[in-house]
């Protein structure tokens, strides 16, 4: 992770959007907010960084949010109350802390999930069936919502072992690694600056 307060320049070392999403807000203090998404048009980079939505889809939300600035600032606060809700799951399941996991907490994901599946259809295309994210109907919320899915996603599909807490700083990854031993969400920044930090401390025991 590099130490950046910017959306566009952020490191995308999650391995999973909505991980990449969650890591929008933290850095190095665990629980700590270090607020990225400062705009709603922060909000559609990262998306677009992600390739989550396609440029129209991008050019039209734009467009929404200067003509309802109201609701994209309410869609803006909502999106940093959602995040933090899923960075205490993620956190939780990284640290084997889960099982201890708030009613309240689990409540709350349980509705974001019903609400963001309500943009889900089952469609027919090119002869076959499969889901659709009814982005138009989800308006300025689409962006939260198609995280919240991919939460869902991670959590129906992935093996959530591998959800990890980088060892250095705050932020979560999905450790796809053959040997699924990665200890840092990025080796060439958290992965280096430990080893150097533990370099320069072995040689001053040394001397």
């Amino acid at each position: 992770m590099k130490m950046v307060t910017d959306v566009s320049t952020m490191t995308l070392d999650g391995g999973v959007e909505c991980l990449d999403f969650v890591n929008s807000g933290y850095d190095l203090q665990k629980d700590v907010v270090c607020e990225r998404l400062h705009s709603y048009d922060d909000l559609l980079i990262l998306l677009e960084r992600l390739n989550i939505f396609d440029a129209n889809c991008l050019a039209s939300l734009n467009v929404k949010a200067e003509a309802n600035q109201n609701d994209a600032e309410n869609a803006l606060q909502s999106a940093r109350e959602i995040r933090g809700l899923l960075y205490s799951l993620f956190a939780g399941i990284a640290t084997k802390s889960h099982k201890k996991s708030a009613d309240n907490l689990l409540r709350q994901i349980n509705d974001l999930f019903l609400d963001a599946f309500r943009y889900k259809q089952l469609v027919i295309h090119d002869g076959h069936l499969h889901f659709s994210f009814q982005w138009e109907a989800a308006g300025l919320m689409a962006p939260v919502w198609r995280f919240v899915l991919s939460a869902l996603d991670l959590l129906n599909t992935g093996n959530l072992q591998y959800v990890r807490q980088c060892q250095r700083c705050a932020w979560l990854f999905y450790d796809q690694t053959k040997n699924h031993r990665k200890k840092w969400c990025s080796m060439e920044s958290c992965g280096n600056r430990e080893k150097t930090k533990r370099y320069y401390k072995n040689k001053k025991q040394v001397l």
